[in-house]
């Protein structure tokens, strides 16, 4: 396993370039964490890298954890930083993976064993595509299914549906570096810096979208789900009010407003609920 306290200006060198590099980001050393981290490595395709960003206060404590756990493994590959923001972290996992596409992973959410297999081999089918996701299962804090999402699978679909949902689960998806790179990276705010992501490479008309049928992880739902809150709300509508302004049509202004409307209403009903206790 290698570790690095990143200076920001030494690079690691890893020997060879694996075909895929999963990206988890941590800030918290516990069970839920050994577990997502495990299933990525127990996948039935095995050319790949696991980057794992520790990040926050906390940083320190999940090095220790992971190279404990792992620590005679070297497909495993850890980057510490005091600075606890997913995009700052995401980015820093870009520059380091050697891979020639980026699996994402929440760092308390389980990829299923074959999900790197279907997903490599959609690409090698389809070469034209950029960023693949896939079904997933919801699942509790007891990693119990909740219910399975099915989403939108072709590109043309996915890009209508950009004007107003995020149609691609992030930890799902599989991305070409390189189009990452071209299109500026992660660049989102606090929240919905997948959304911002897919926005910018929709713009470019050579780059396609699509999600497998096969469900591939459980997502794991928490009390601090971003999932309808009013700052991810706040994030895409940002993304989409810049999409009208860099001139892709009044859609993406009226996209913004809706998604305004949607932030109003979440605050008018937080106030409700507030008076009535």
């Amino acid at each position: 396993m290698t570790i690095a306290h990143v200076n920001y200006k030494v690079a690691i060198e890893a020997a060879g370039s694996p075909k895929i590099s999963w990206l988890v980001c941590a800030h918290h050393s516990n069970l839920k964490l050994k577990v997502a981290l495990q299933s990525c490595l127990d996948q039935t395709f095995t050319d790949f890298e696991l980057i794992v960003v520790a990040n926050g206060v906390s940083a320190s404590k999940v090095v220790a954890s992971v190279a404990e756990w792992y620590g005679s493994d070297s497909r495993v590959k850890i980057f510490s930083t005091p600075i606890c923001h997913l995009t700052f972290s995401l980015s820093l996992g870009v520059h380091f993976a050697k891979g020639e596409f980026i699996a994402r992973m929440d760092a308390d959410d389980i990829a299923y064993s074959t999900r790197l297999e279907k997903q490599y081999q959609f690409f090698i089918n389809h070469p034209d595509s950029t960023v693949l996701g896939s079904a997933f299962d919801l699942i509790d804090e007891n990693g119990l299914v909740q219910k399975t999402i099915f989403p939108l699978t072709g590109d043309e679909q996915i890009r209508n549906a950009l004007i107003y949902k995020n149609p691609i689960c992030h930890p799902t998806a599989m991305i070409r570096k390189q189009a990452l790179i071209e299109a500026g990276g992660y660049l989102g705010g606090l929240q919905a810096e997948d959304y911002d992501l897919w926005l910018r490479l929709s713009a470019n008309p050579n780059n396609r979208f699509a999600n497998l049928k096969d469900v591939c992880i459980g997502y794991r739902i928490t009390g601090g789900e971003a999932r309808g809150s009013r700052l991810s709300y706040s994030s895409q509508g940002s993304s989409q009010f810049r999409h009208f302004l860099m001139g892709y049509g009044s859609k993406w202004l009226i996209a913004s407003f809706i998604t305004f409307i949607k932030i109003m209403r979440l605050s008018v009903s937080n106030f409700l609920g507030r008076q009535a206790k």
